[in-house]
Order: C-alpha cells, then structure tokens, then sequence
C-alpha cells in the first residue's frame, strides 16, 4: 500500500515538474497578437486562384438536378411493386353481405382483411374477384393470386 502510494506521488512530482519545463519554454502568444496576424494577412480565399468560379458556375447550371417528382418516378416501375408482392399472400376472397372482402397475409404482420379501395402496405387494392386480387402501386398494377 505504502508502495503505491510512494510510486504515485513521484509520478504526480515528475509530470508537474513537465508540465512547469513546458509552461516556461512555450512561447505564449495573447489574442490580440493573433488578431493582429490576422489583419495582416487578410481572408483566406474561398477558392483557389486556380480555379474560374464564372465557369464552374455555369457548367453546373447546365447540370440536370433531380427533383422530388423523379425520385417519386422511380418507385413506379414493375420491380418494385414485384418485391412489395413478395411479402403478400391471399389466403382467399369471401363474399359477405358489405360486398367482397380478401384475406391478405402480410409477411410478418399477419392476416388483414381488405375492401376495394383499402390500402395495404403501400398497395391500393383496384379490384376483387375470387382467387385475384388486383393492386395497384402508384399506377403500376400487379395481381395477387393464391
């Protein structure tokens, strides 16, 4: 115990006696020093004098952006409503008093029952008849069969 105490007390000598040696040879150097460098020196530039700003300017004007209605585009393609329906499967399609009404299993959630003009996942269901569900992904229509 009396060891570790003695090692811990040279240990706190020593780095204080580093930290004086340090303290007394580093230059110290105020803040209005370096605001005062700084006025000397001005602003570095943006860019470099290399470079012509007018130019880059205009070629990126020319420059195709994409736009929130494309990126809603590309979820209207046939893959992707293909995938959405790999996670569904029709257990069937009963009619009941209210009209037809499917019985859809979505992987990981369960059986949902559906109308014409429900929703499921990100499908609007477009038509019923017995054994095809029809659904429709922003345009893009798929059937559901069992």
């Amino acid at each position: 115990m009396i060891g570790r105490l003695k090692i811990s007390a040279t240990a706190a000598v020593v780095l204080s006696l580093i930290g004086l040696a340090a303290a007394l040879l580093w230059p110290i150097a105020s803040h209005a020093d370096g605001a005062a460098a700084s006025r000397r020196q001005g602003p570095r530039p943006l860019t470099s004098p290399k470079h012509d700003v007018q130019a880059l300017q205009a070629k990126l004007a020319g420059q195709m952006l994409i736009r929130p209605s494309q990126v809603k585009a590309a979820v209207k393609d046939a893959g992707t409503a293909g995938r959405l329906l790999g996670q569904l499967k029709l257990h069937g399609v009963v009619q009941m008093p209210s009209g037809l009404v499917a019985y859809i299993e979505v992987k990981g959630e369960g059986v949902r029952d559906v109308r014409k003009d429900a929703s499921i996942l990100d499908f609007v269901v477009q038509d019923l008849r017995p054994g095809v569900v029809t659904l429709s992904l922003e345009g893009v229509e798929v059937q559901l069969k069992n």
